[in-house]
């Protein structure tokens, strides 16, 4: 019996212990439980504060962005960017010519007055005025310097109703002066617009990598927690809670640098717009669906660039006209109606105050035939200088051809093999996922190491950019190829 009670007094003091390192291993766990739910706790809160000041502090500048759509943007950049008005303008401007050829054809009717002082010393003969300002009257018989007053009033007529097609031609080069400047104002509006929906796109893919590197902010900042959670159970080195940490701050890095970016790309689409305000756009749309077909064009002859260039061909050849209508005669009609005041009587006496008065008056009338006999040499050099314009604006149009021709094979394959990227990289996408949730597990395990983690979270970023681009890529293949169309409305029916 005493043996039993010395076997069971040994036992006891065992036991104890099993019950006092239990004890103490489960305090543990809890107190590891409790730390982990307030790292936890400490970290959502940290979280709410970093948003709470992102709202108020970090995004001023797209709080005072406004959002507009695509074809709003369209037209209010047509609307109010500086260059299209003033391409508009010059338009305008060249309208007026036509207007001033046909006030041409109206007589015009000169008035004029003048009253002066000075000598009326004269001589018979003829003399040229060039640089001196001939004294009328008889000649003098001798040299007086005495002055006397004049004065003389008059109303001039002149009319040129007939100028043997001249006015004509020069209407038709003033309309196709007008012909081209539409032209032109067309493709800088056409190249305008291609330009916004590039600036458009370039801005949802700057939102859409703001998203991605916001997420890879996330995952960092996780990641960072969970080391300090395993390095306080022993489970890893306190070394790799400074690389995540490392990671963290690479990772706000290249979110800083891509809302900087995203911005910058604002305030570029607000400068095409012709707004003072930057512009924010987002659709997530553009990155889910591809556009389902191609805008097959045979001919280049409808696109902007094209008919500029076909417009400068008829300008040239209507100049040519003009140019050989300048040997043409005229046909004008004058009159006129005239008083006369001289401080010298036809007898010769002197009297300076009698010359403010009018004592002879006249009028006339007459046409004026006149035939350019000498200037055929000028015509012909001018013709031939621009019939060597018409011959270069015709190279100009095969060079446009080539180039509008080449520029759609380009974008065709450009815009095939953008499908084909975009088609893989959904696949590369998935795989990455995958491959950093398996890395990820097997690291929090102790089964690998935090190279390769890192590498895995590096990857999928790279995949997730890599995903963006790829669709934004075959949106602006597509938008290369309307734009070598010289179509831009395949595209808008496209986009979301």
């Amino acid at each position: 019996m005493g043996r039993d009670v010395s076997i069971c007094e040994w036992h006891s003091p065992t036991d104890s212990n099993l019950r006092v390192n239990s004890a103490l291993i489960h305090n543990r766990i809890i107190g590891l439980s409790l730390r982990l739910i307030l790292t936890r706790f400490s970290m959502k809160i940290r979280c709410l504060l970093v948003c709470i000041l992102s709202y108020w502090i970090g995004p001023t500048r797209v709080l005072q962005a406004q959002s507009l759509p695509l074809v709003q943007l369209l037209q209010q950049a047509e609307q109010t960017y500086p260059a299209l008005r003033a391409s508009r303008l010059r338009i305008d401007a060249q309208q007026k010519n036509i207007d001033l050829i046909q006030n041409a054809a109206l007589p015009t009717l000169e008035g004029s007055y003048q009253a002066n002082l000075a000598t009326y010393n004269n001589i018979t003969g003829l003399f040229h005025p060039q640089g001196l300002l001939p004294i009328s009257g008889p000649p003098s018989i001798g040299n007086r310097y005495q002055p006397v007053s004049g004065s003389a009033a008059s109303l001039l007529l002149n009319w040129q109703p007939i100028t043997f097609g001249l006015r004509e031609a020069q209407r038709t080069v003033a309309k196709a002066e007008i012909s081209l400047g539409e032209n032109q104002l067309e493709a800088t509006l056409f190249n305008h617009k291609v330009r916004v929906i590039d600036a458009y796109l370039d801005g949802l893919l700057l939102a859409e990598l703001v998203g991605v590197y916001q997420q890879n902010v996330t995952r960092a900042q996780s990641n960072l927690t969970q080391s300090r959670v395993l390095v306080g159970t022993g489970l890893r080195s306190g070394a790799d809670t400074a690389l995540f940490a490392g990671e963290l701050s690479r990772a706000n890095v290249e979110l800083l640098q891509a809302r900087q970016a995203w911005q910058e790309g604002q305030i570029q689409l607000a400068q095409l717009v012709g707004s003072d305000r930057p512009i924010a756009v987002r659709d997530s749309l553009v990155f889910i669906r591809l556009p389902t077909a191609t805008n097959q064009v045979d001919s280049v002859n409808h696109h902007p660039l094209f008919r500029v260039a076909q417009q400068q061909v008829r300008q040239g050849q209507d100049r040519e006209a003009l140019i050989r209508k300048a040997r043409l005669p005229r046909l004008g009609f004058w009159a006129i109606a005239y008083g006369r005041g001289s401080g010298v009587s036809a007898s010769g006496e002197v009297n300076p105050a009698e010359g403010l008065l009018f004592s002879r008056f006249n009028y006339g009338a007459g046409l004026l035939f006149s035939v350019p006999l000498l200037n055929g040499p000028e015509v012909r050099l001018r013709s031939q200088q621009q019939q060597l314009i018409n011959q270069a604006y015709q190279e100009d149009i095969r060079q446009t051809e080539l180039q509008l021709t080449g520029e759609r094979l380009r974008t065709e394959t450009a815009l095939q093999s953008a499908r084909l990227i975009a088609s893989e990289l959904p696949a590369q996408k998935q795989a990455a996922q995958s491959a950093f949730t398996v890395l990820r597990t097997r690291y929090n395990e102790g089964l690998t190491t935090f190279a390769d983690f890192a590498q895995a979270q590096y990857g999928l970023v790279r995949a997730e950019v890599d995903y963006k681009k790829s669709y934004w890529s075959v949106w602006k293949a597509w938008l290369g190829q309307a734009a070598a169309n010289g179509d831009l409305s395949p595209f808008l029916n496209q986009l979301p």
